[in-house]
Order: C-alpha cells, then structure tokens, then sequence
C-alpha cells in the first residue's frame, strides 16, 4: 500500500478511477488490523495518509478536510473520479466493505 507523503502523490491518487484512503497515525493498532482486514484488495487500491508522519506536513497542510473532519482513526474516505464517494470513521471493516460495494 502507497503512503501519501506529497503533493504530488495526492495527485496520482485522485487520477485513479478509484482510491480508498485510510488516515492512520503510527501507534494505531485498529489501522494496522483494519488494513490486514481489507487484503482482498488490490494494493493500488488503497493509499495511507498517516498523520504523525512529518514528511507529509505540506500534504496535511493542503487538504483542509483532515482538520475539519478526521475527529477518529481508522479514518476512511473513498473517492471515485477524484470526488468524495464516501466516509467511515473508525475500524468497522463491514461499513468499509459497505461503501466500497455501493461505488462499484
């Protein structure tokens, strides 16, 4: 799975069809096993922004609706043409699996 750190990897995400982002912080024990949860997945198909990584503090700084919105982590947003198609907050994997059904 891709972590988003840049700018630019933002942009490569959102040029996807579709992208599962799950914003995470490093000492998150329910992302790492919500994310061993989703391996049926393909790889390409999700992408971390973990939080606490100094590295994407210019990505963080970008996408105003971390602050506005991730209020829990697991945190995940699904975007399908670039445009929101969905939220769950917290490890329910079976709302995850819910949402990513609905956008096919």
């Amino acid at each position: 799975m891709k972590e988003l750190v840049s700018i630019a990897d933002w942009a490569e995400a959102m040029s996807r069809e579709r992208v599962l982002i799950m914003v995470s912080k490093s000492d998150c024990d329910e992302c790492e096993a919500a994310l061993a949860g989703i391996s049926y997945l393909d790889e390409e198909d999700v992408c971390i922004l973990s939080l606490d990584n100094p590295e994407a503090f210019l990505l963080k700084d970008e996408l105003e609706w971390l602050e506005m919105e991730v209020d829990v982590v697991p945190f995940w947003r699904l975007f399908v043409g670039g445009e929101v198609g969905g939220t769950v907050r917290g490890p329910n994997l079976e709302r995850v699996r819910s949402m990513l059904s609905e956008s096919d």
